[in-house]
């Protein structure tokens, strides 16, 4: 029969003292006593003569071993841990015969940790030594076990200067640590070849069982080499990025949820990506009152399509009002995580010049009022809105023997003239009215909602008022009168036939002696 289970009986420097096994199976002490052994993911490897020493500083060890064909496992253990009566320094070594399935268990999961990519240790944190590795980490690193076991300090030295005071705090926390979790830390590690590589350390707490203290680390260590030499280039890129590169997605409760943010944030919205992340309403909060809604419904548009969102709006940054442009579309699409990757730029100098521009086009130059082609655009949106709800209204006028002022006093009196008359009219008008300057002495007025009885009551109001004005520049003092003629809309007149209806009652009050309003 053969061998199920062994007992051997170890002093202080390893000698076996006894054997104990259910079947007398000869010269198994010697071989006991000659062996190496593992704990069970094959870290940590040593010789009889260790035994005492490694109970001592570990405690019971579980451990497992090759013995002729067959894998045996079990437990090491001093005898005074077994009995307070009877105090002794002898080491217990229990065995048991491992079944076939459970040795191609076992030799399966060896066989898949070296094939992983990652490296798994134990870091005493008392003595800031590594303990147990797996084989793995010549591959990763470039270092033999022996070159890592029981060696102080190892693997802080091993850390890029600039990045170990970084891990000497991630230790300090995981000292300070009070309940059972995972940490997690990032540096550069000088490999076997002097070269520095990035690794991702991910560890969980262990903890003395008696005084509930953090005594160890049990974690692995990832090559992100390449993930680190993919972020530098993502941060260069973002460096002479125009403007703010950002990645979010919605929560469950709705929430946005930003996962990258470009340090440009600052500069366009006064915050840093560290405080929107945490609070989103930074972010909505500095855009403009006026365009608040308008960019919120344009984003919950394109989310419910699966669009691409683009949307121009203001933000108030210290006071300052600032244009950005936005636009963000959808990188995946499942009905459980919906991420956007999208760019906001500012386009201020350009609204700038886009309004400049736009101005110029529809401002005359001369008296700071809308132009005639303003004056036709105008007319034509409020005369279709006026035509469906209420009538429109129109006011044509002329200034009365203009040309004798330009005669008498010069072309600079009569743009003075102009200026200042254009702007006491401008001052007697309505907010909803636009006056405009159609050419020369030629100024036209919408007045929309306003039917012909109001119409000439507003009329005669300027008229009254430019006959009151007493025009001063350098030392003329000029009086000015203007003759006004009223259109309005009565549901059947188009746009053009309403211009042609004001220029004749113009024309009418010129004939019958100017300075009215007909």
């Amino acid at each position: 029969m053969s061998v199920k289970c062994m007992n051997f009986l170890f002093d202080k420097q390893g000698e076996v003292l006894s054997s104990y096994k259910d079947t007398d199976i000869h010269d198994y002490s010697d071989r006991i006593g000659n062996l190496y052994f593992r704990s069970p993911n094959e870290a940590t490897t040593f010789r009889s003569e260790h035994f005492y020493a490694m109970v001592k500083r570990h405690g019971k060890l579980e451990l497992s071993t090759v013995i002729g064909q067959h894998v045996w496992s079990g437990y090491l253990v001093t005898l005074s841990s077994l009995s307070e009566t009877e105090p002794s320094d002898n080491v217990l070594l229990s065995l048991r015969r491992v079944s076939g399935s459970e040795h191609k268990t076992k030799k399966d999961h060896h066989n898949v940790m070296s094939l992983s990519p990652s490296a798994t240790y134990h870091l005493d944190l008392k003595l800031n030594t590594i303990q147990n590795v797996s084989p793995n980490i010549v591959t990763l690193l470039g270092f033999s076990q022996e070159d890592i076991f029981g060696r102080p300090d190892w693997l802080i030295q091993q850390i890029h200067p600039d990045d170990q005071v970084k891990y000497k705090e991630y230790l300090n926390t995981c000292r300070e640590c009070l309940n059972d979790k995972f940490c997690g830390t990032e540096y550069r590690f000088c490999n076997q070849q002097g070269e520095y590589i990035w690794l991702a350390d991910r560890a969980r707490v262990m903890f003395d069982p008696e005084t509930q203290k953090p005594v160890g680390l049990i974690g692995c260590l990832i090559d992100i080499s390449e993930i680190m030499k993919l972020y530098n280039q993502l941060v260069s890129l973002t460096a002479v990025a125009p403007g703010m590169i950002y990645q979010y997605e919605r929560v469950d409760d709705g929430q946005i949820c930003f996962s990258y943010m470009s340090p440009q944030v600052q500069t366009l919205f006064g915050k840093t990506a560290e405080e929107i992340k945490k609070d989103t309403r930074l972010l909505f909060n500095a855009v403009h009152p006026a365009d608040r809604k308008r960019v919120y419904r344009s984003i919950v548009k394109a989310e419910k399509g699966q669009k691409e969102w683009k949307c121009e709006f203001r933000v108030l940054n210290h006071g300052e009002v600032r244009w950005l442009y936005g636009h963000s579309v959808p990188v995946t699409k499942n009905k459980v995580r919906q991420l956007w990757s999208g760019l906001l730029i500012d386009i201020s100098d350009k609204k700038s010049l886009e309004f400049k521009l736009k101005r110029e086009s529809t401002t005359d130059p001369l008296t700071g009022l809308f132009n005639r082609r303003f004056f036709m655009s105008m007319l034509m949106e409020t005369f279709e809105a006026g035509i469906k709800q209420m009538p429109v209204s129109i006011l044509a006028i002329d200034f009365d023997h203009f040309k004798q002022i330009n005669d008498r006093y010069g072309h600079d009196v009569g743009d003075q003239v102009l200026k200042q008359v254009a702007s006491g009219m401008k001052q007697n008008l309505r907010k909803t009215d636009t006056l405009a300057r159609i050419g020369g002495e030629e100024f036209s007025v919408i007045l929309p909602a306003t039917n012909y009885t109001d119409a000439m009551k507003i009329g005669e109001k300027l008229r009254q008022y430019v006959s009151q004005q007493l025009i001063s520049y350098q030392d003329y003092r000029i009086q000015m009168t203007i003759t006004i003629g009223v259109a309005s809309s009565d549901g059947h007149l188009n746009q053009k036939d309403l211009l042609i209806r004001a220029d004749r009652a113009l024309y009418k009050g010129k004939s019958s002696g100017r300075n009215r309003v007909m």
